[in-house]
């Protein structure tokens, strides 16, 4: 791309472009309807609320580095609001004292799995990008004590699948399947 800059011009354009359409798309609906994306069945209409928020968050940092324009890394720190707010801070009432690992949505109900799909870099994508592009915002060191968290979670549930050295698809709540919205999603 550095060899060709009509074609690095041409994709900065689309880049900017795809977001902006992205962004009124999502200001109009939110959450809502999000199985339309893809004609439906579609396996990003099954991503959960705060993976959606990580994505819009890692976009826009992305956008940012690619721009150095501030819309885009404000639009970064209150997109990851949202899914900070999904992750289990206080710790589970259980032998490891399990926390740091991210809900589906704010009504916590539903724990974020990772199957097949592999989602489960997203949380950390956006929250490293945006800590490698604002290291002055003054939720930095919120951002990087999530991350630590969610390095501690898995490093303490990879003692449950020894001695294959794999992260689990996660945790489970036992009481999921009552949130019927969100666990057929998954």
């Amino acid at each position: 791309i550095d060899n060709d800059p009509m074609l690095k011009e041409n994709l900065r354009k689309v880049a900017i472009e795809d977001y902006a359409f992205a962004k009124k798309r999502f200001d109009s609906i939110g959450f809502n309807d999000l199985s339309s994306i893809g004609g439906g069945g579609d396996h990003a209409a099954m991503a959960s609320n705060s993976q959606y928020s990580a994505n819009i968050s890692f976009a826009a940092s992305l956008l940012y580095k690619l721009t150095s324009d501030k819309f885009y890394a404000d639009e970064a720190a209150k997109a990851i609001q949202y899914t900070l707010q999904c992750q289990r801070t206080e710790p589970l009432n259980d032998k490891d004292k399990l926390h740091g690992f991210f809900y589906r949505d704010l009504n916590k109900r539903s724990i974020a799995h990772y199957t097949h799909q592999s989602r489960d870099q997203v949380y950390m994508q956006a929250l490293i990008t945006l800590c490698e592009t604002q290291p002055n915002h003054p939720d930095h060191k919120k951002w990087e004590a999530s991350i630590k968290m969610y390095g501690d979670y898995l490093k303490t549930i990879m003692q449950y699948d020894a001695p294959y050295g794999l992260v689990p698809s996660g945790v489970y709540n036992v009481d999921e399947v009552k949130d019927s919205v969100n666990f057929y999603k998954i």
